[in-house]
């Protein structure tokens, strides 16, 4: 399972609670301010799947970057595209969490440094894991045992 989570994120502890640093392997390179600037999105489902999962057991609201306004976002531009850093609750950035090829009304996205902030350890436990990965189908890089 260490090599799993290595394969997505990188986790740190602190008083707060374990601090989780999503590493998406497009959105998390240097294409992320380009893909911000045209509108793209590079979150692939597996990622999209684990990133999910992850926000659903925040223990506070999430910083994102958001295309549309909460109350407290500030305004962001990526070259002609408008942005907002966001602070959702974690289901609705879940719910809100855009991937490669699809668009919705509302779309965040994992902010440039992929930090997530404090995150229940239940939602890394071993069993929710492979439930993720089981799940992936063709998307599912790993044989889960």
């Amino acid at each position: 399972m260490e090599t799993v989570k290595a394969r997505y994120l990188r986790t740190s502890r602190s008083q707060e609670g374990t601090t989780v640093r999503v590493l998406p392997r497009l959105e998390s390179s240097s294409l992320w301010r380009e893909l911000r600037a045209s509108g793209g999105c590079a979150l692939a489902p597996d990622e999209h799947a684990v990133v999910s999962t992850l926000l659903r057991g925040a223990r506070r609201k999430c910083e994102m970057v958001t295309d549309f306004f909460v109350g407290g976002s500030v305004p962001l531009v990526y070259g002609r595209k408008r942005y907002f850093g966001s602070k959702l609750g974690p289901d609705e950035a879940a719910l809100t969490l855009r991937v490669a090829g699809e668009r919705g009304l509302r779309n965040s996205y994992v902010p440039n440094d992929g930090a997530l902030g404090p995150i229940s350890a239940s939602a890394l436990r071993r069993r929710n894991w492979l439930d993720l990965f089981g799940d992936l189908g063709e998307w599912c890089p790993f044989e889960p045992v």
